[in-house]
């Protein structure tokens, strides 16, 4: 991705030439300058290529503008898209890796990625999953309230008791407070960590919402669609997290008892 200085037109410095760069065009993976722009969109080689504002470029996840539109591995332009293997495959990867693999033509599937109903359902579990967590983070902050006051309780029955019994009872009470201060503090950091595990989580979904958001507005087709799998399967990991939260947890009350 370009560098939060901005790039410079790959174009001119070819020539070298030093000028900014305006536009930025995946496919060729390089900056455009204001100058070069137009010869770009009119030329036969390059009149199709999806380019961009350097301005919205730079609000693309680094992970979506990372993706790049050739090959590494043969450095040939992606043309097919393997579904088996949810792998971006050039001519060269076909006749080695994906000869009886079902194939389809990326110009094809990539047309509907920014409106498909991926992105919406994503979207919804991202925003059903931090409902969830927010309810979950009340809970335990109620759990909290109820803690507060068995703490408050045992303190009333250890002076009702005080008054009634001898002397004694000074050493008792003293030892029963340090145990009580004890297990709260206890119960109270099983809480902290728990609530901090699942805020955690709730940082990954506000990034994951964030991402598809910029995607959808600035992201190529290709980007688009590759990263809506990428995205895909993060959104997948939180979903088991979230599962696995509330059949272990399922939202049960801490509490505590003093012998």
């Amino acid at each position: 991705m370009a560098s939060a200085s901005g790039s410079f037109c790959g174009v001119c410095e070819a020539q070298d030439v030093v000028k900014e760069a305006a536009f930025w065009c995946p496919e060729c993976n390089e900056g455009i300058c204001t100058s070069c722009e137009k010869h770009h969109r009119s030329s036969r080689g390059t009149k199709h290529h999806e380019i961009t504002s350097m301005n919205d470029y730079k609000q693309l996840p680094p992970i979506i503008a990372s993706i790049n539109q050739y090959c590494p591995e043969h450095d040939k332009k992606y043309q097919l898209y393997c579904s088996q293997h949810e792998q971006l495959c050039c001519p060269l990867c076909i006749t080695t890796n994906h000869k009886k693999c079902d194939l389809l033509a990326i110009d094809e599937i990539v047309k509907t990625s920014r409106n498909s109903a991926l992105f919406e359902i994503m979207e919804q579990n991202l925003k059903e999953m931090k409902n969830n967590i927010d309810r979950i983070v009340e809970d335990r902050r109620q759990n909290l309230e109820i803690i507060k006051q068995q703490r408050q309780g045992f303190q009333t029955d250890i002076k009702e008791m005080r008054a009634k019994i001898n002397i004694h009872l000074d050493k008792l009470e003293q030892e029963i407070q340090q145990d009580l201060q004890a297990a709260e503090q206890k119960v109270m950091s099983q809480i902290n960590r728990f609530v901090q595990k699942v805020s955690d989580h709730e940082k990954t979904i506000d990034e994951l919402q964030n991402n598809i958001a910029a995607t959808k507005r600035f992201a190529t087709d290709l980007q688009t669609f590759f990263g809506g799998k990428m995205f895909e399967a993060k959104i997948q990991e939180e979903e088991k997290f979230m599962t696995s939260l509330i059949e272990d947890s399922g939202y049960n009350k801490y509490t505590y008892n003093v012998n």
